[in-house]
């Protein structure tokens, strides 16, 4: 399996595992949205994706597993704001400081 952190840092070859299926790296923490919110997860971070190659290089792979987990605060409520939620749950995981901004945000 895919290690979290290192799938939201900068290291070349996982950028690549991120974009090419985000289904599959991320299916067991999406797992606890609804189909349709899982569907939408995925398809903003293959979206995101798409896009990356205009923001430096240093910032992609934290952006497209942004994108991916953006919603993955409906999953684990607790202050009833899913995004402040998201980035929480995120960060306890060890997820860079980026990725948990830019889902709070």
């Amino acid at each position: 399996m895919l290690d979290y952190k290192k799938a939201g840092s900068t290291t070349k070859g996982y950028t690549i595992v991120v974009a090419a299926d985000l289904s599959q790296v991320f299916d067991d923490l999406l797992a606890v949205l609804n189909y349709d919110r899982r569907q939408h997860s995925i398809a903003v971070g293959r979206k995101v994706a798409s896009v990356a190659h205009l923001v430096p290089a240093h910032l992609r792979s934290d952006l497209v597993v942004a994108g991916t987990l953006h919603d993955i605060g409906y999953g684990y409520p607790l202050s009833g704001f899913h995004s402040v939620d998201g980035a929480r749950f995120l960060a306890g995981l060890g997820f860079s400081s980026v990725v948990c901004h830019l889902v709070a945000h």
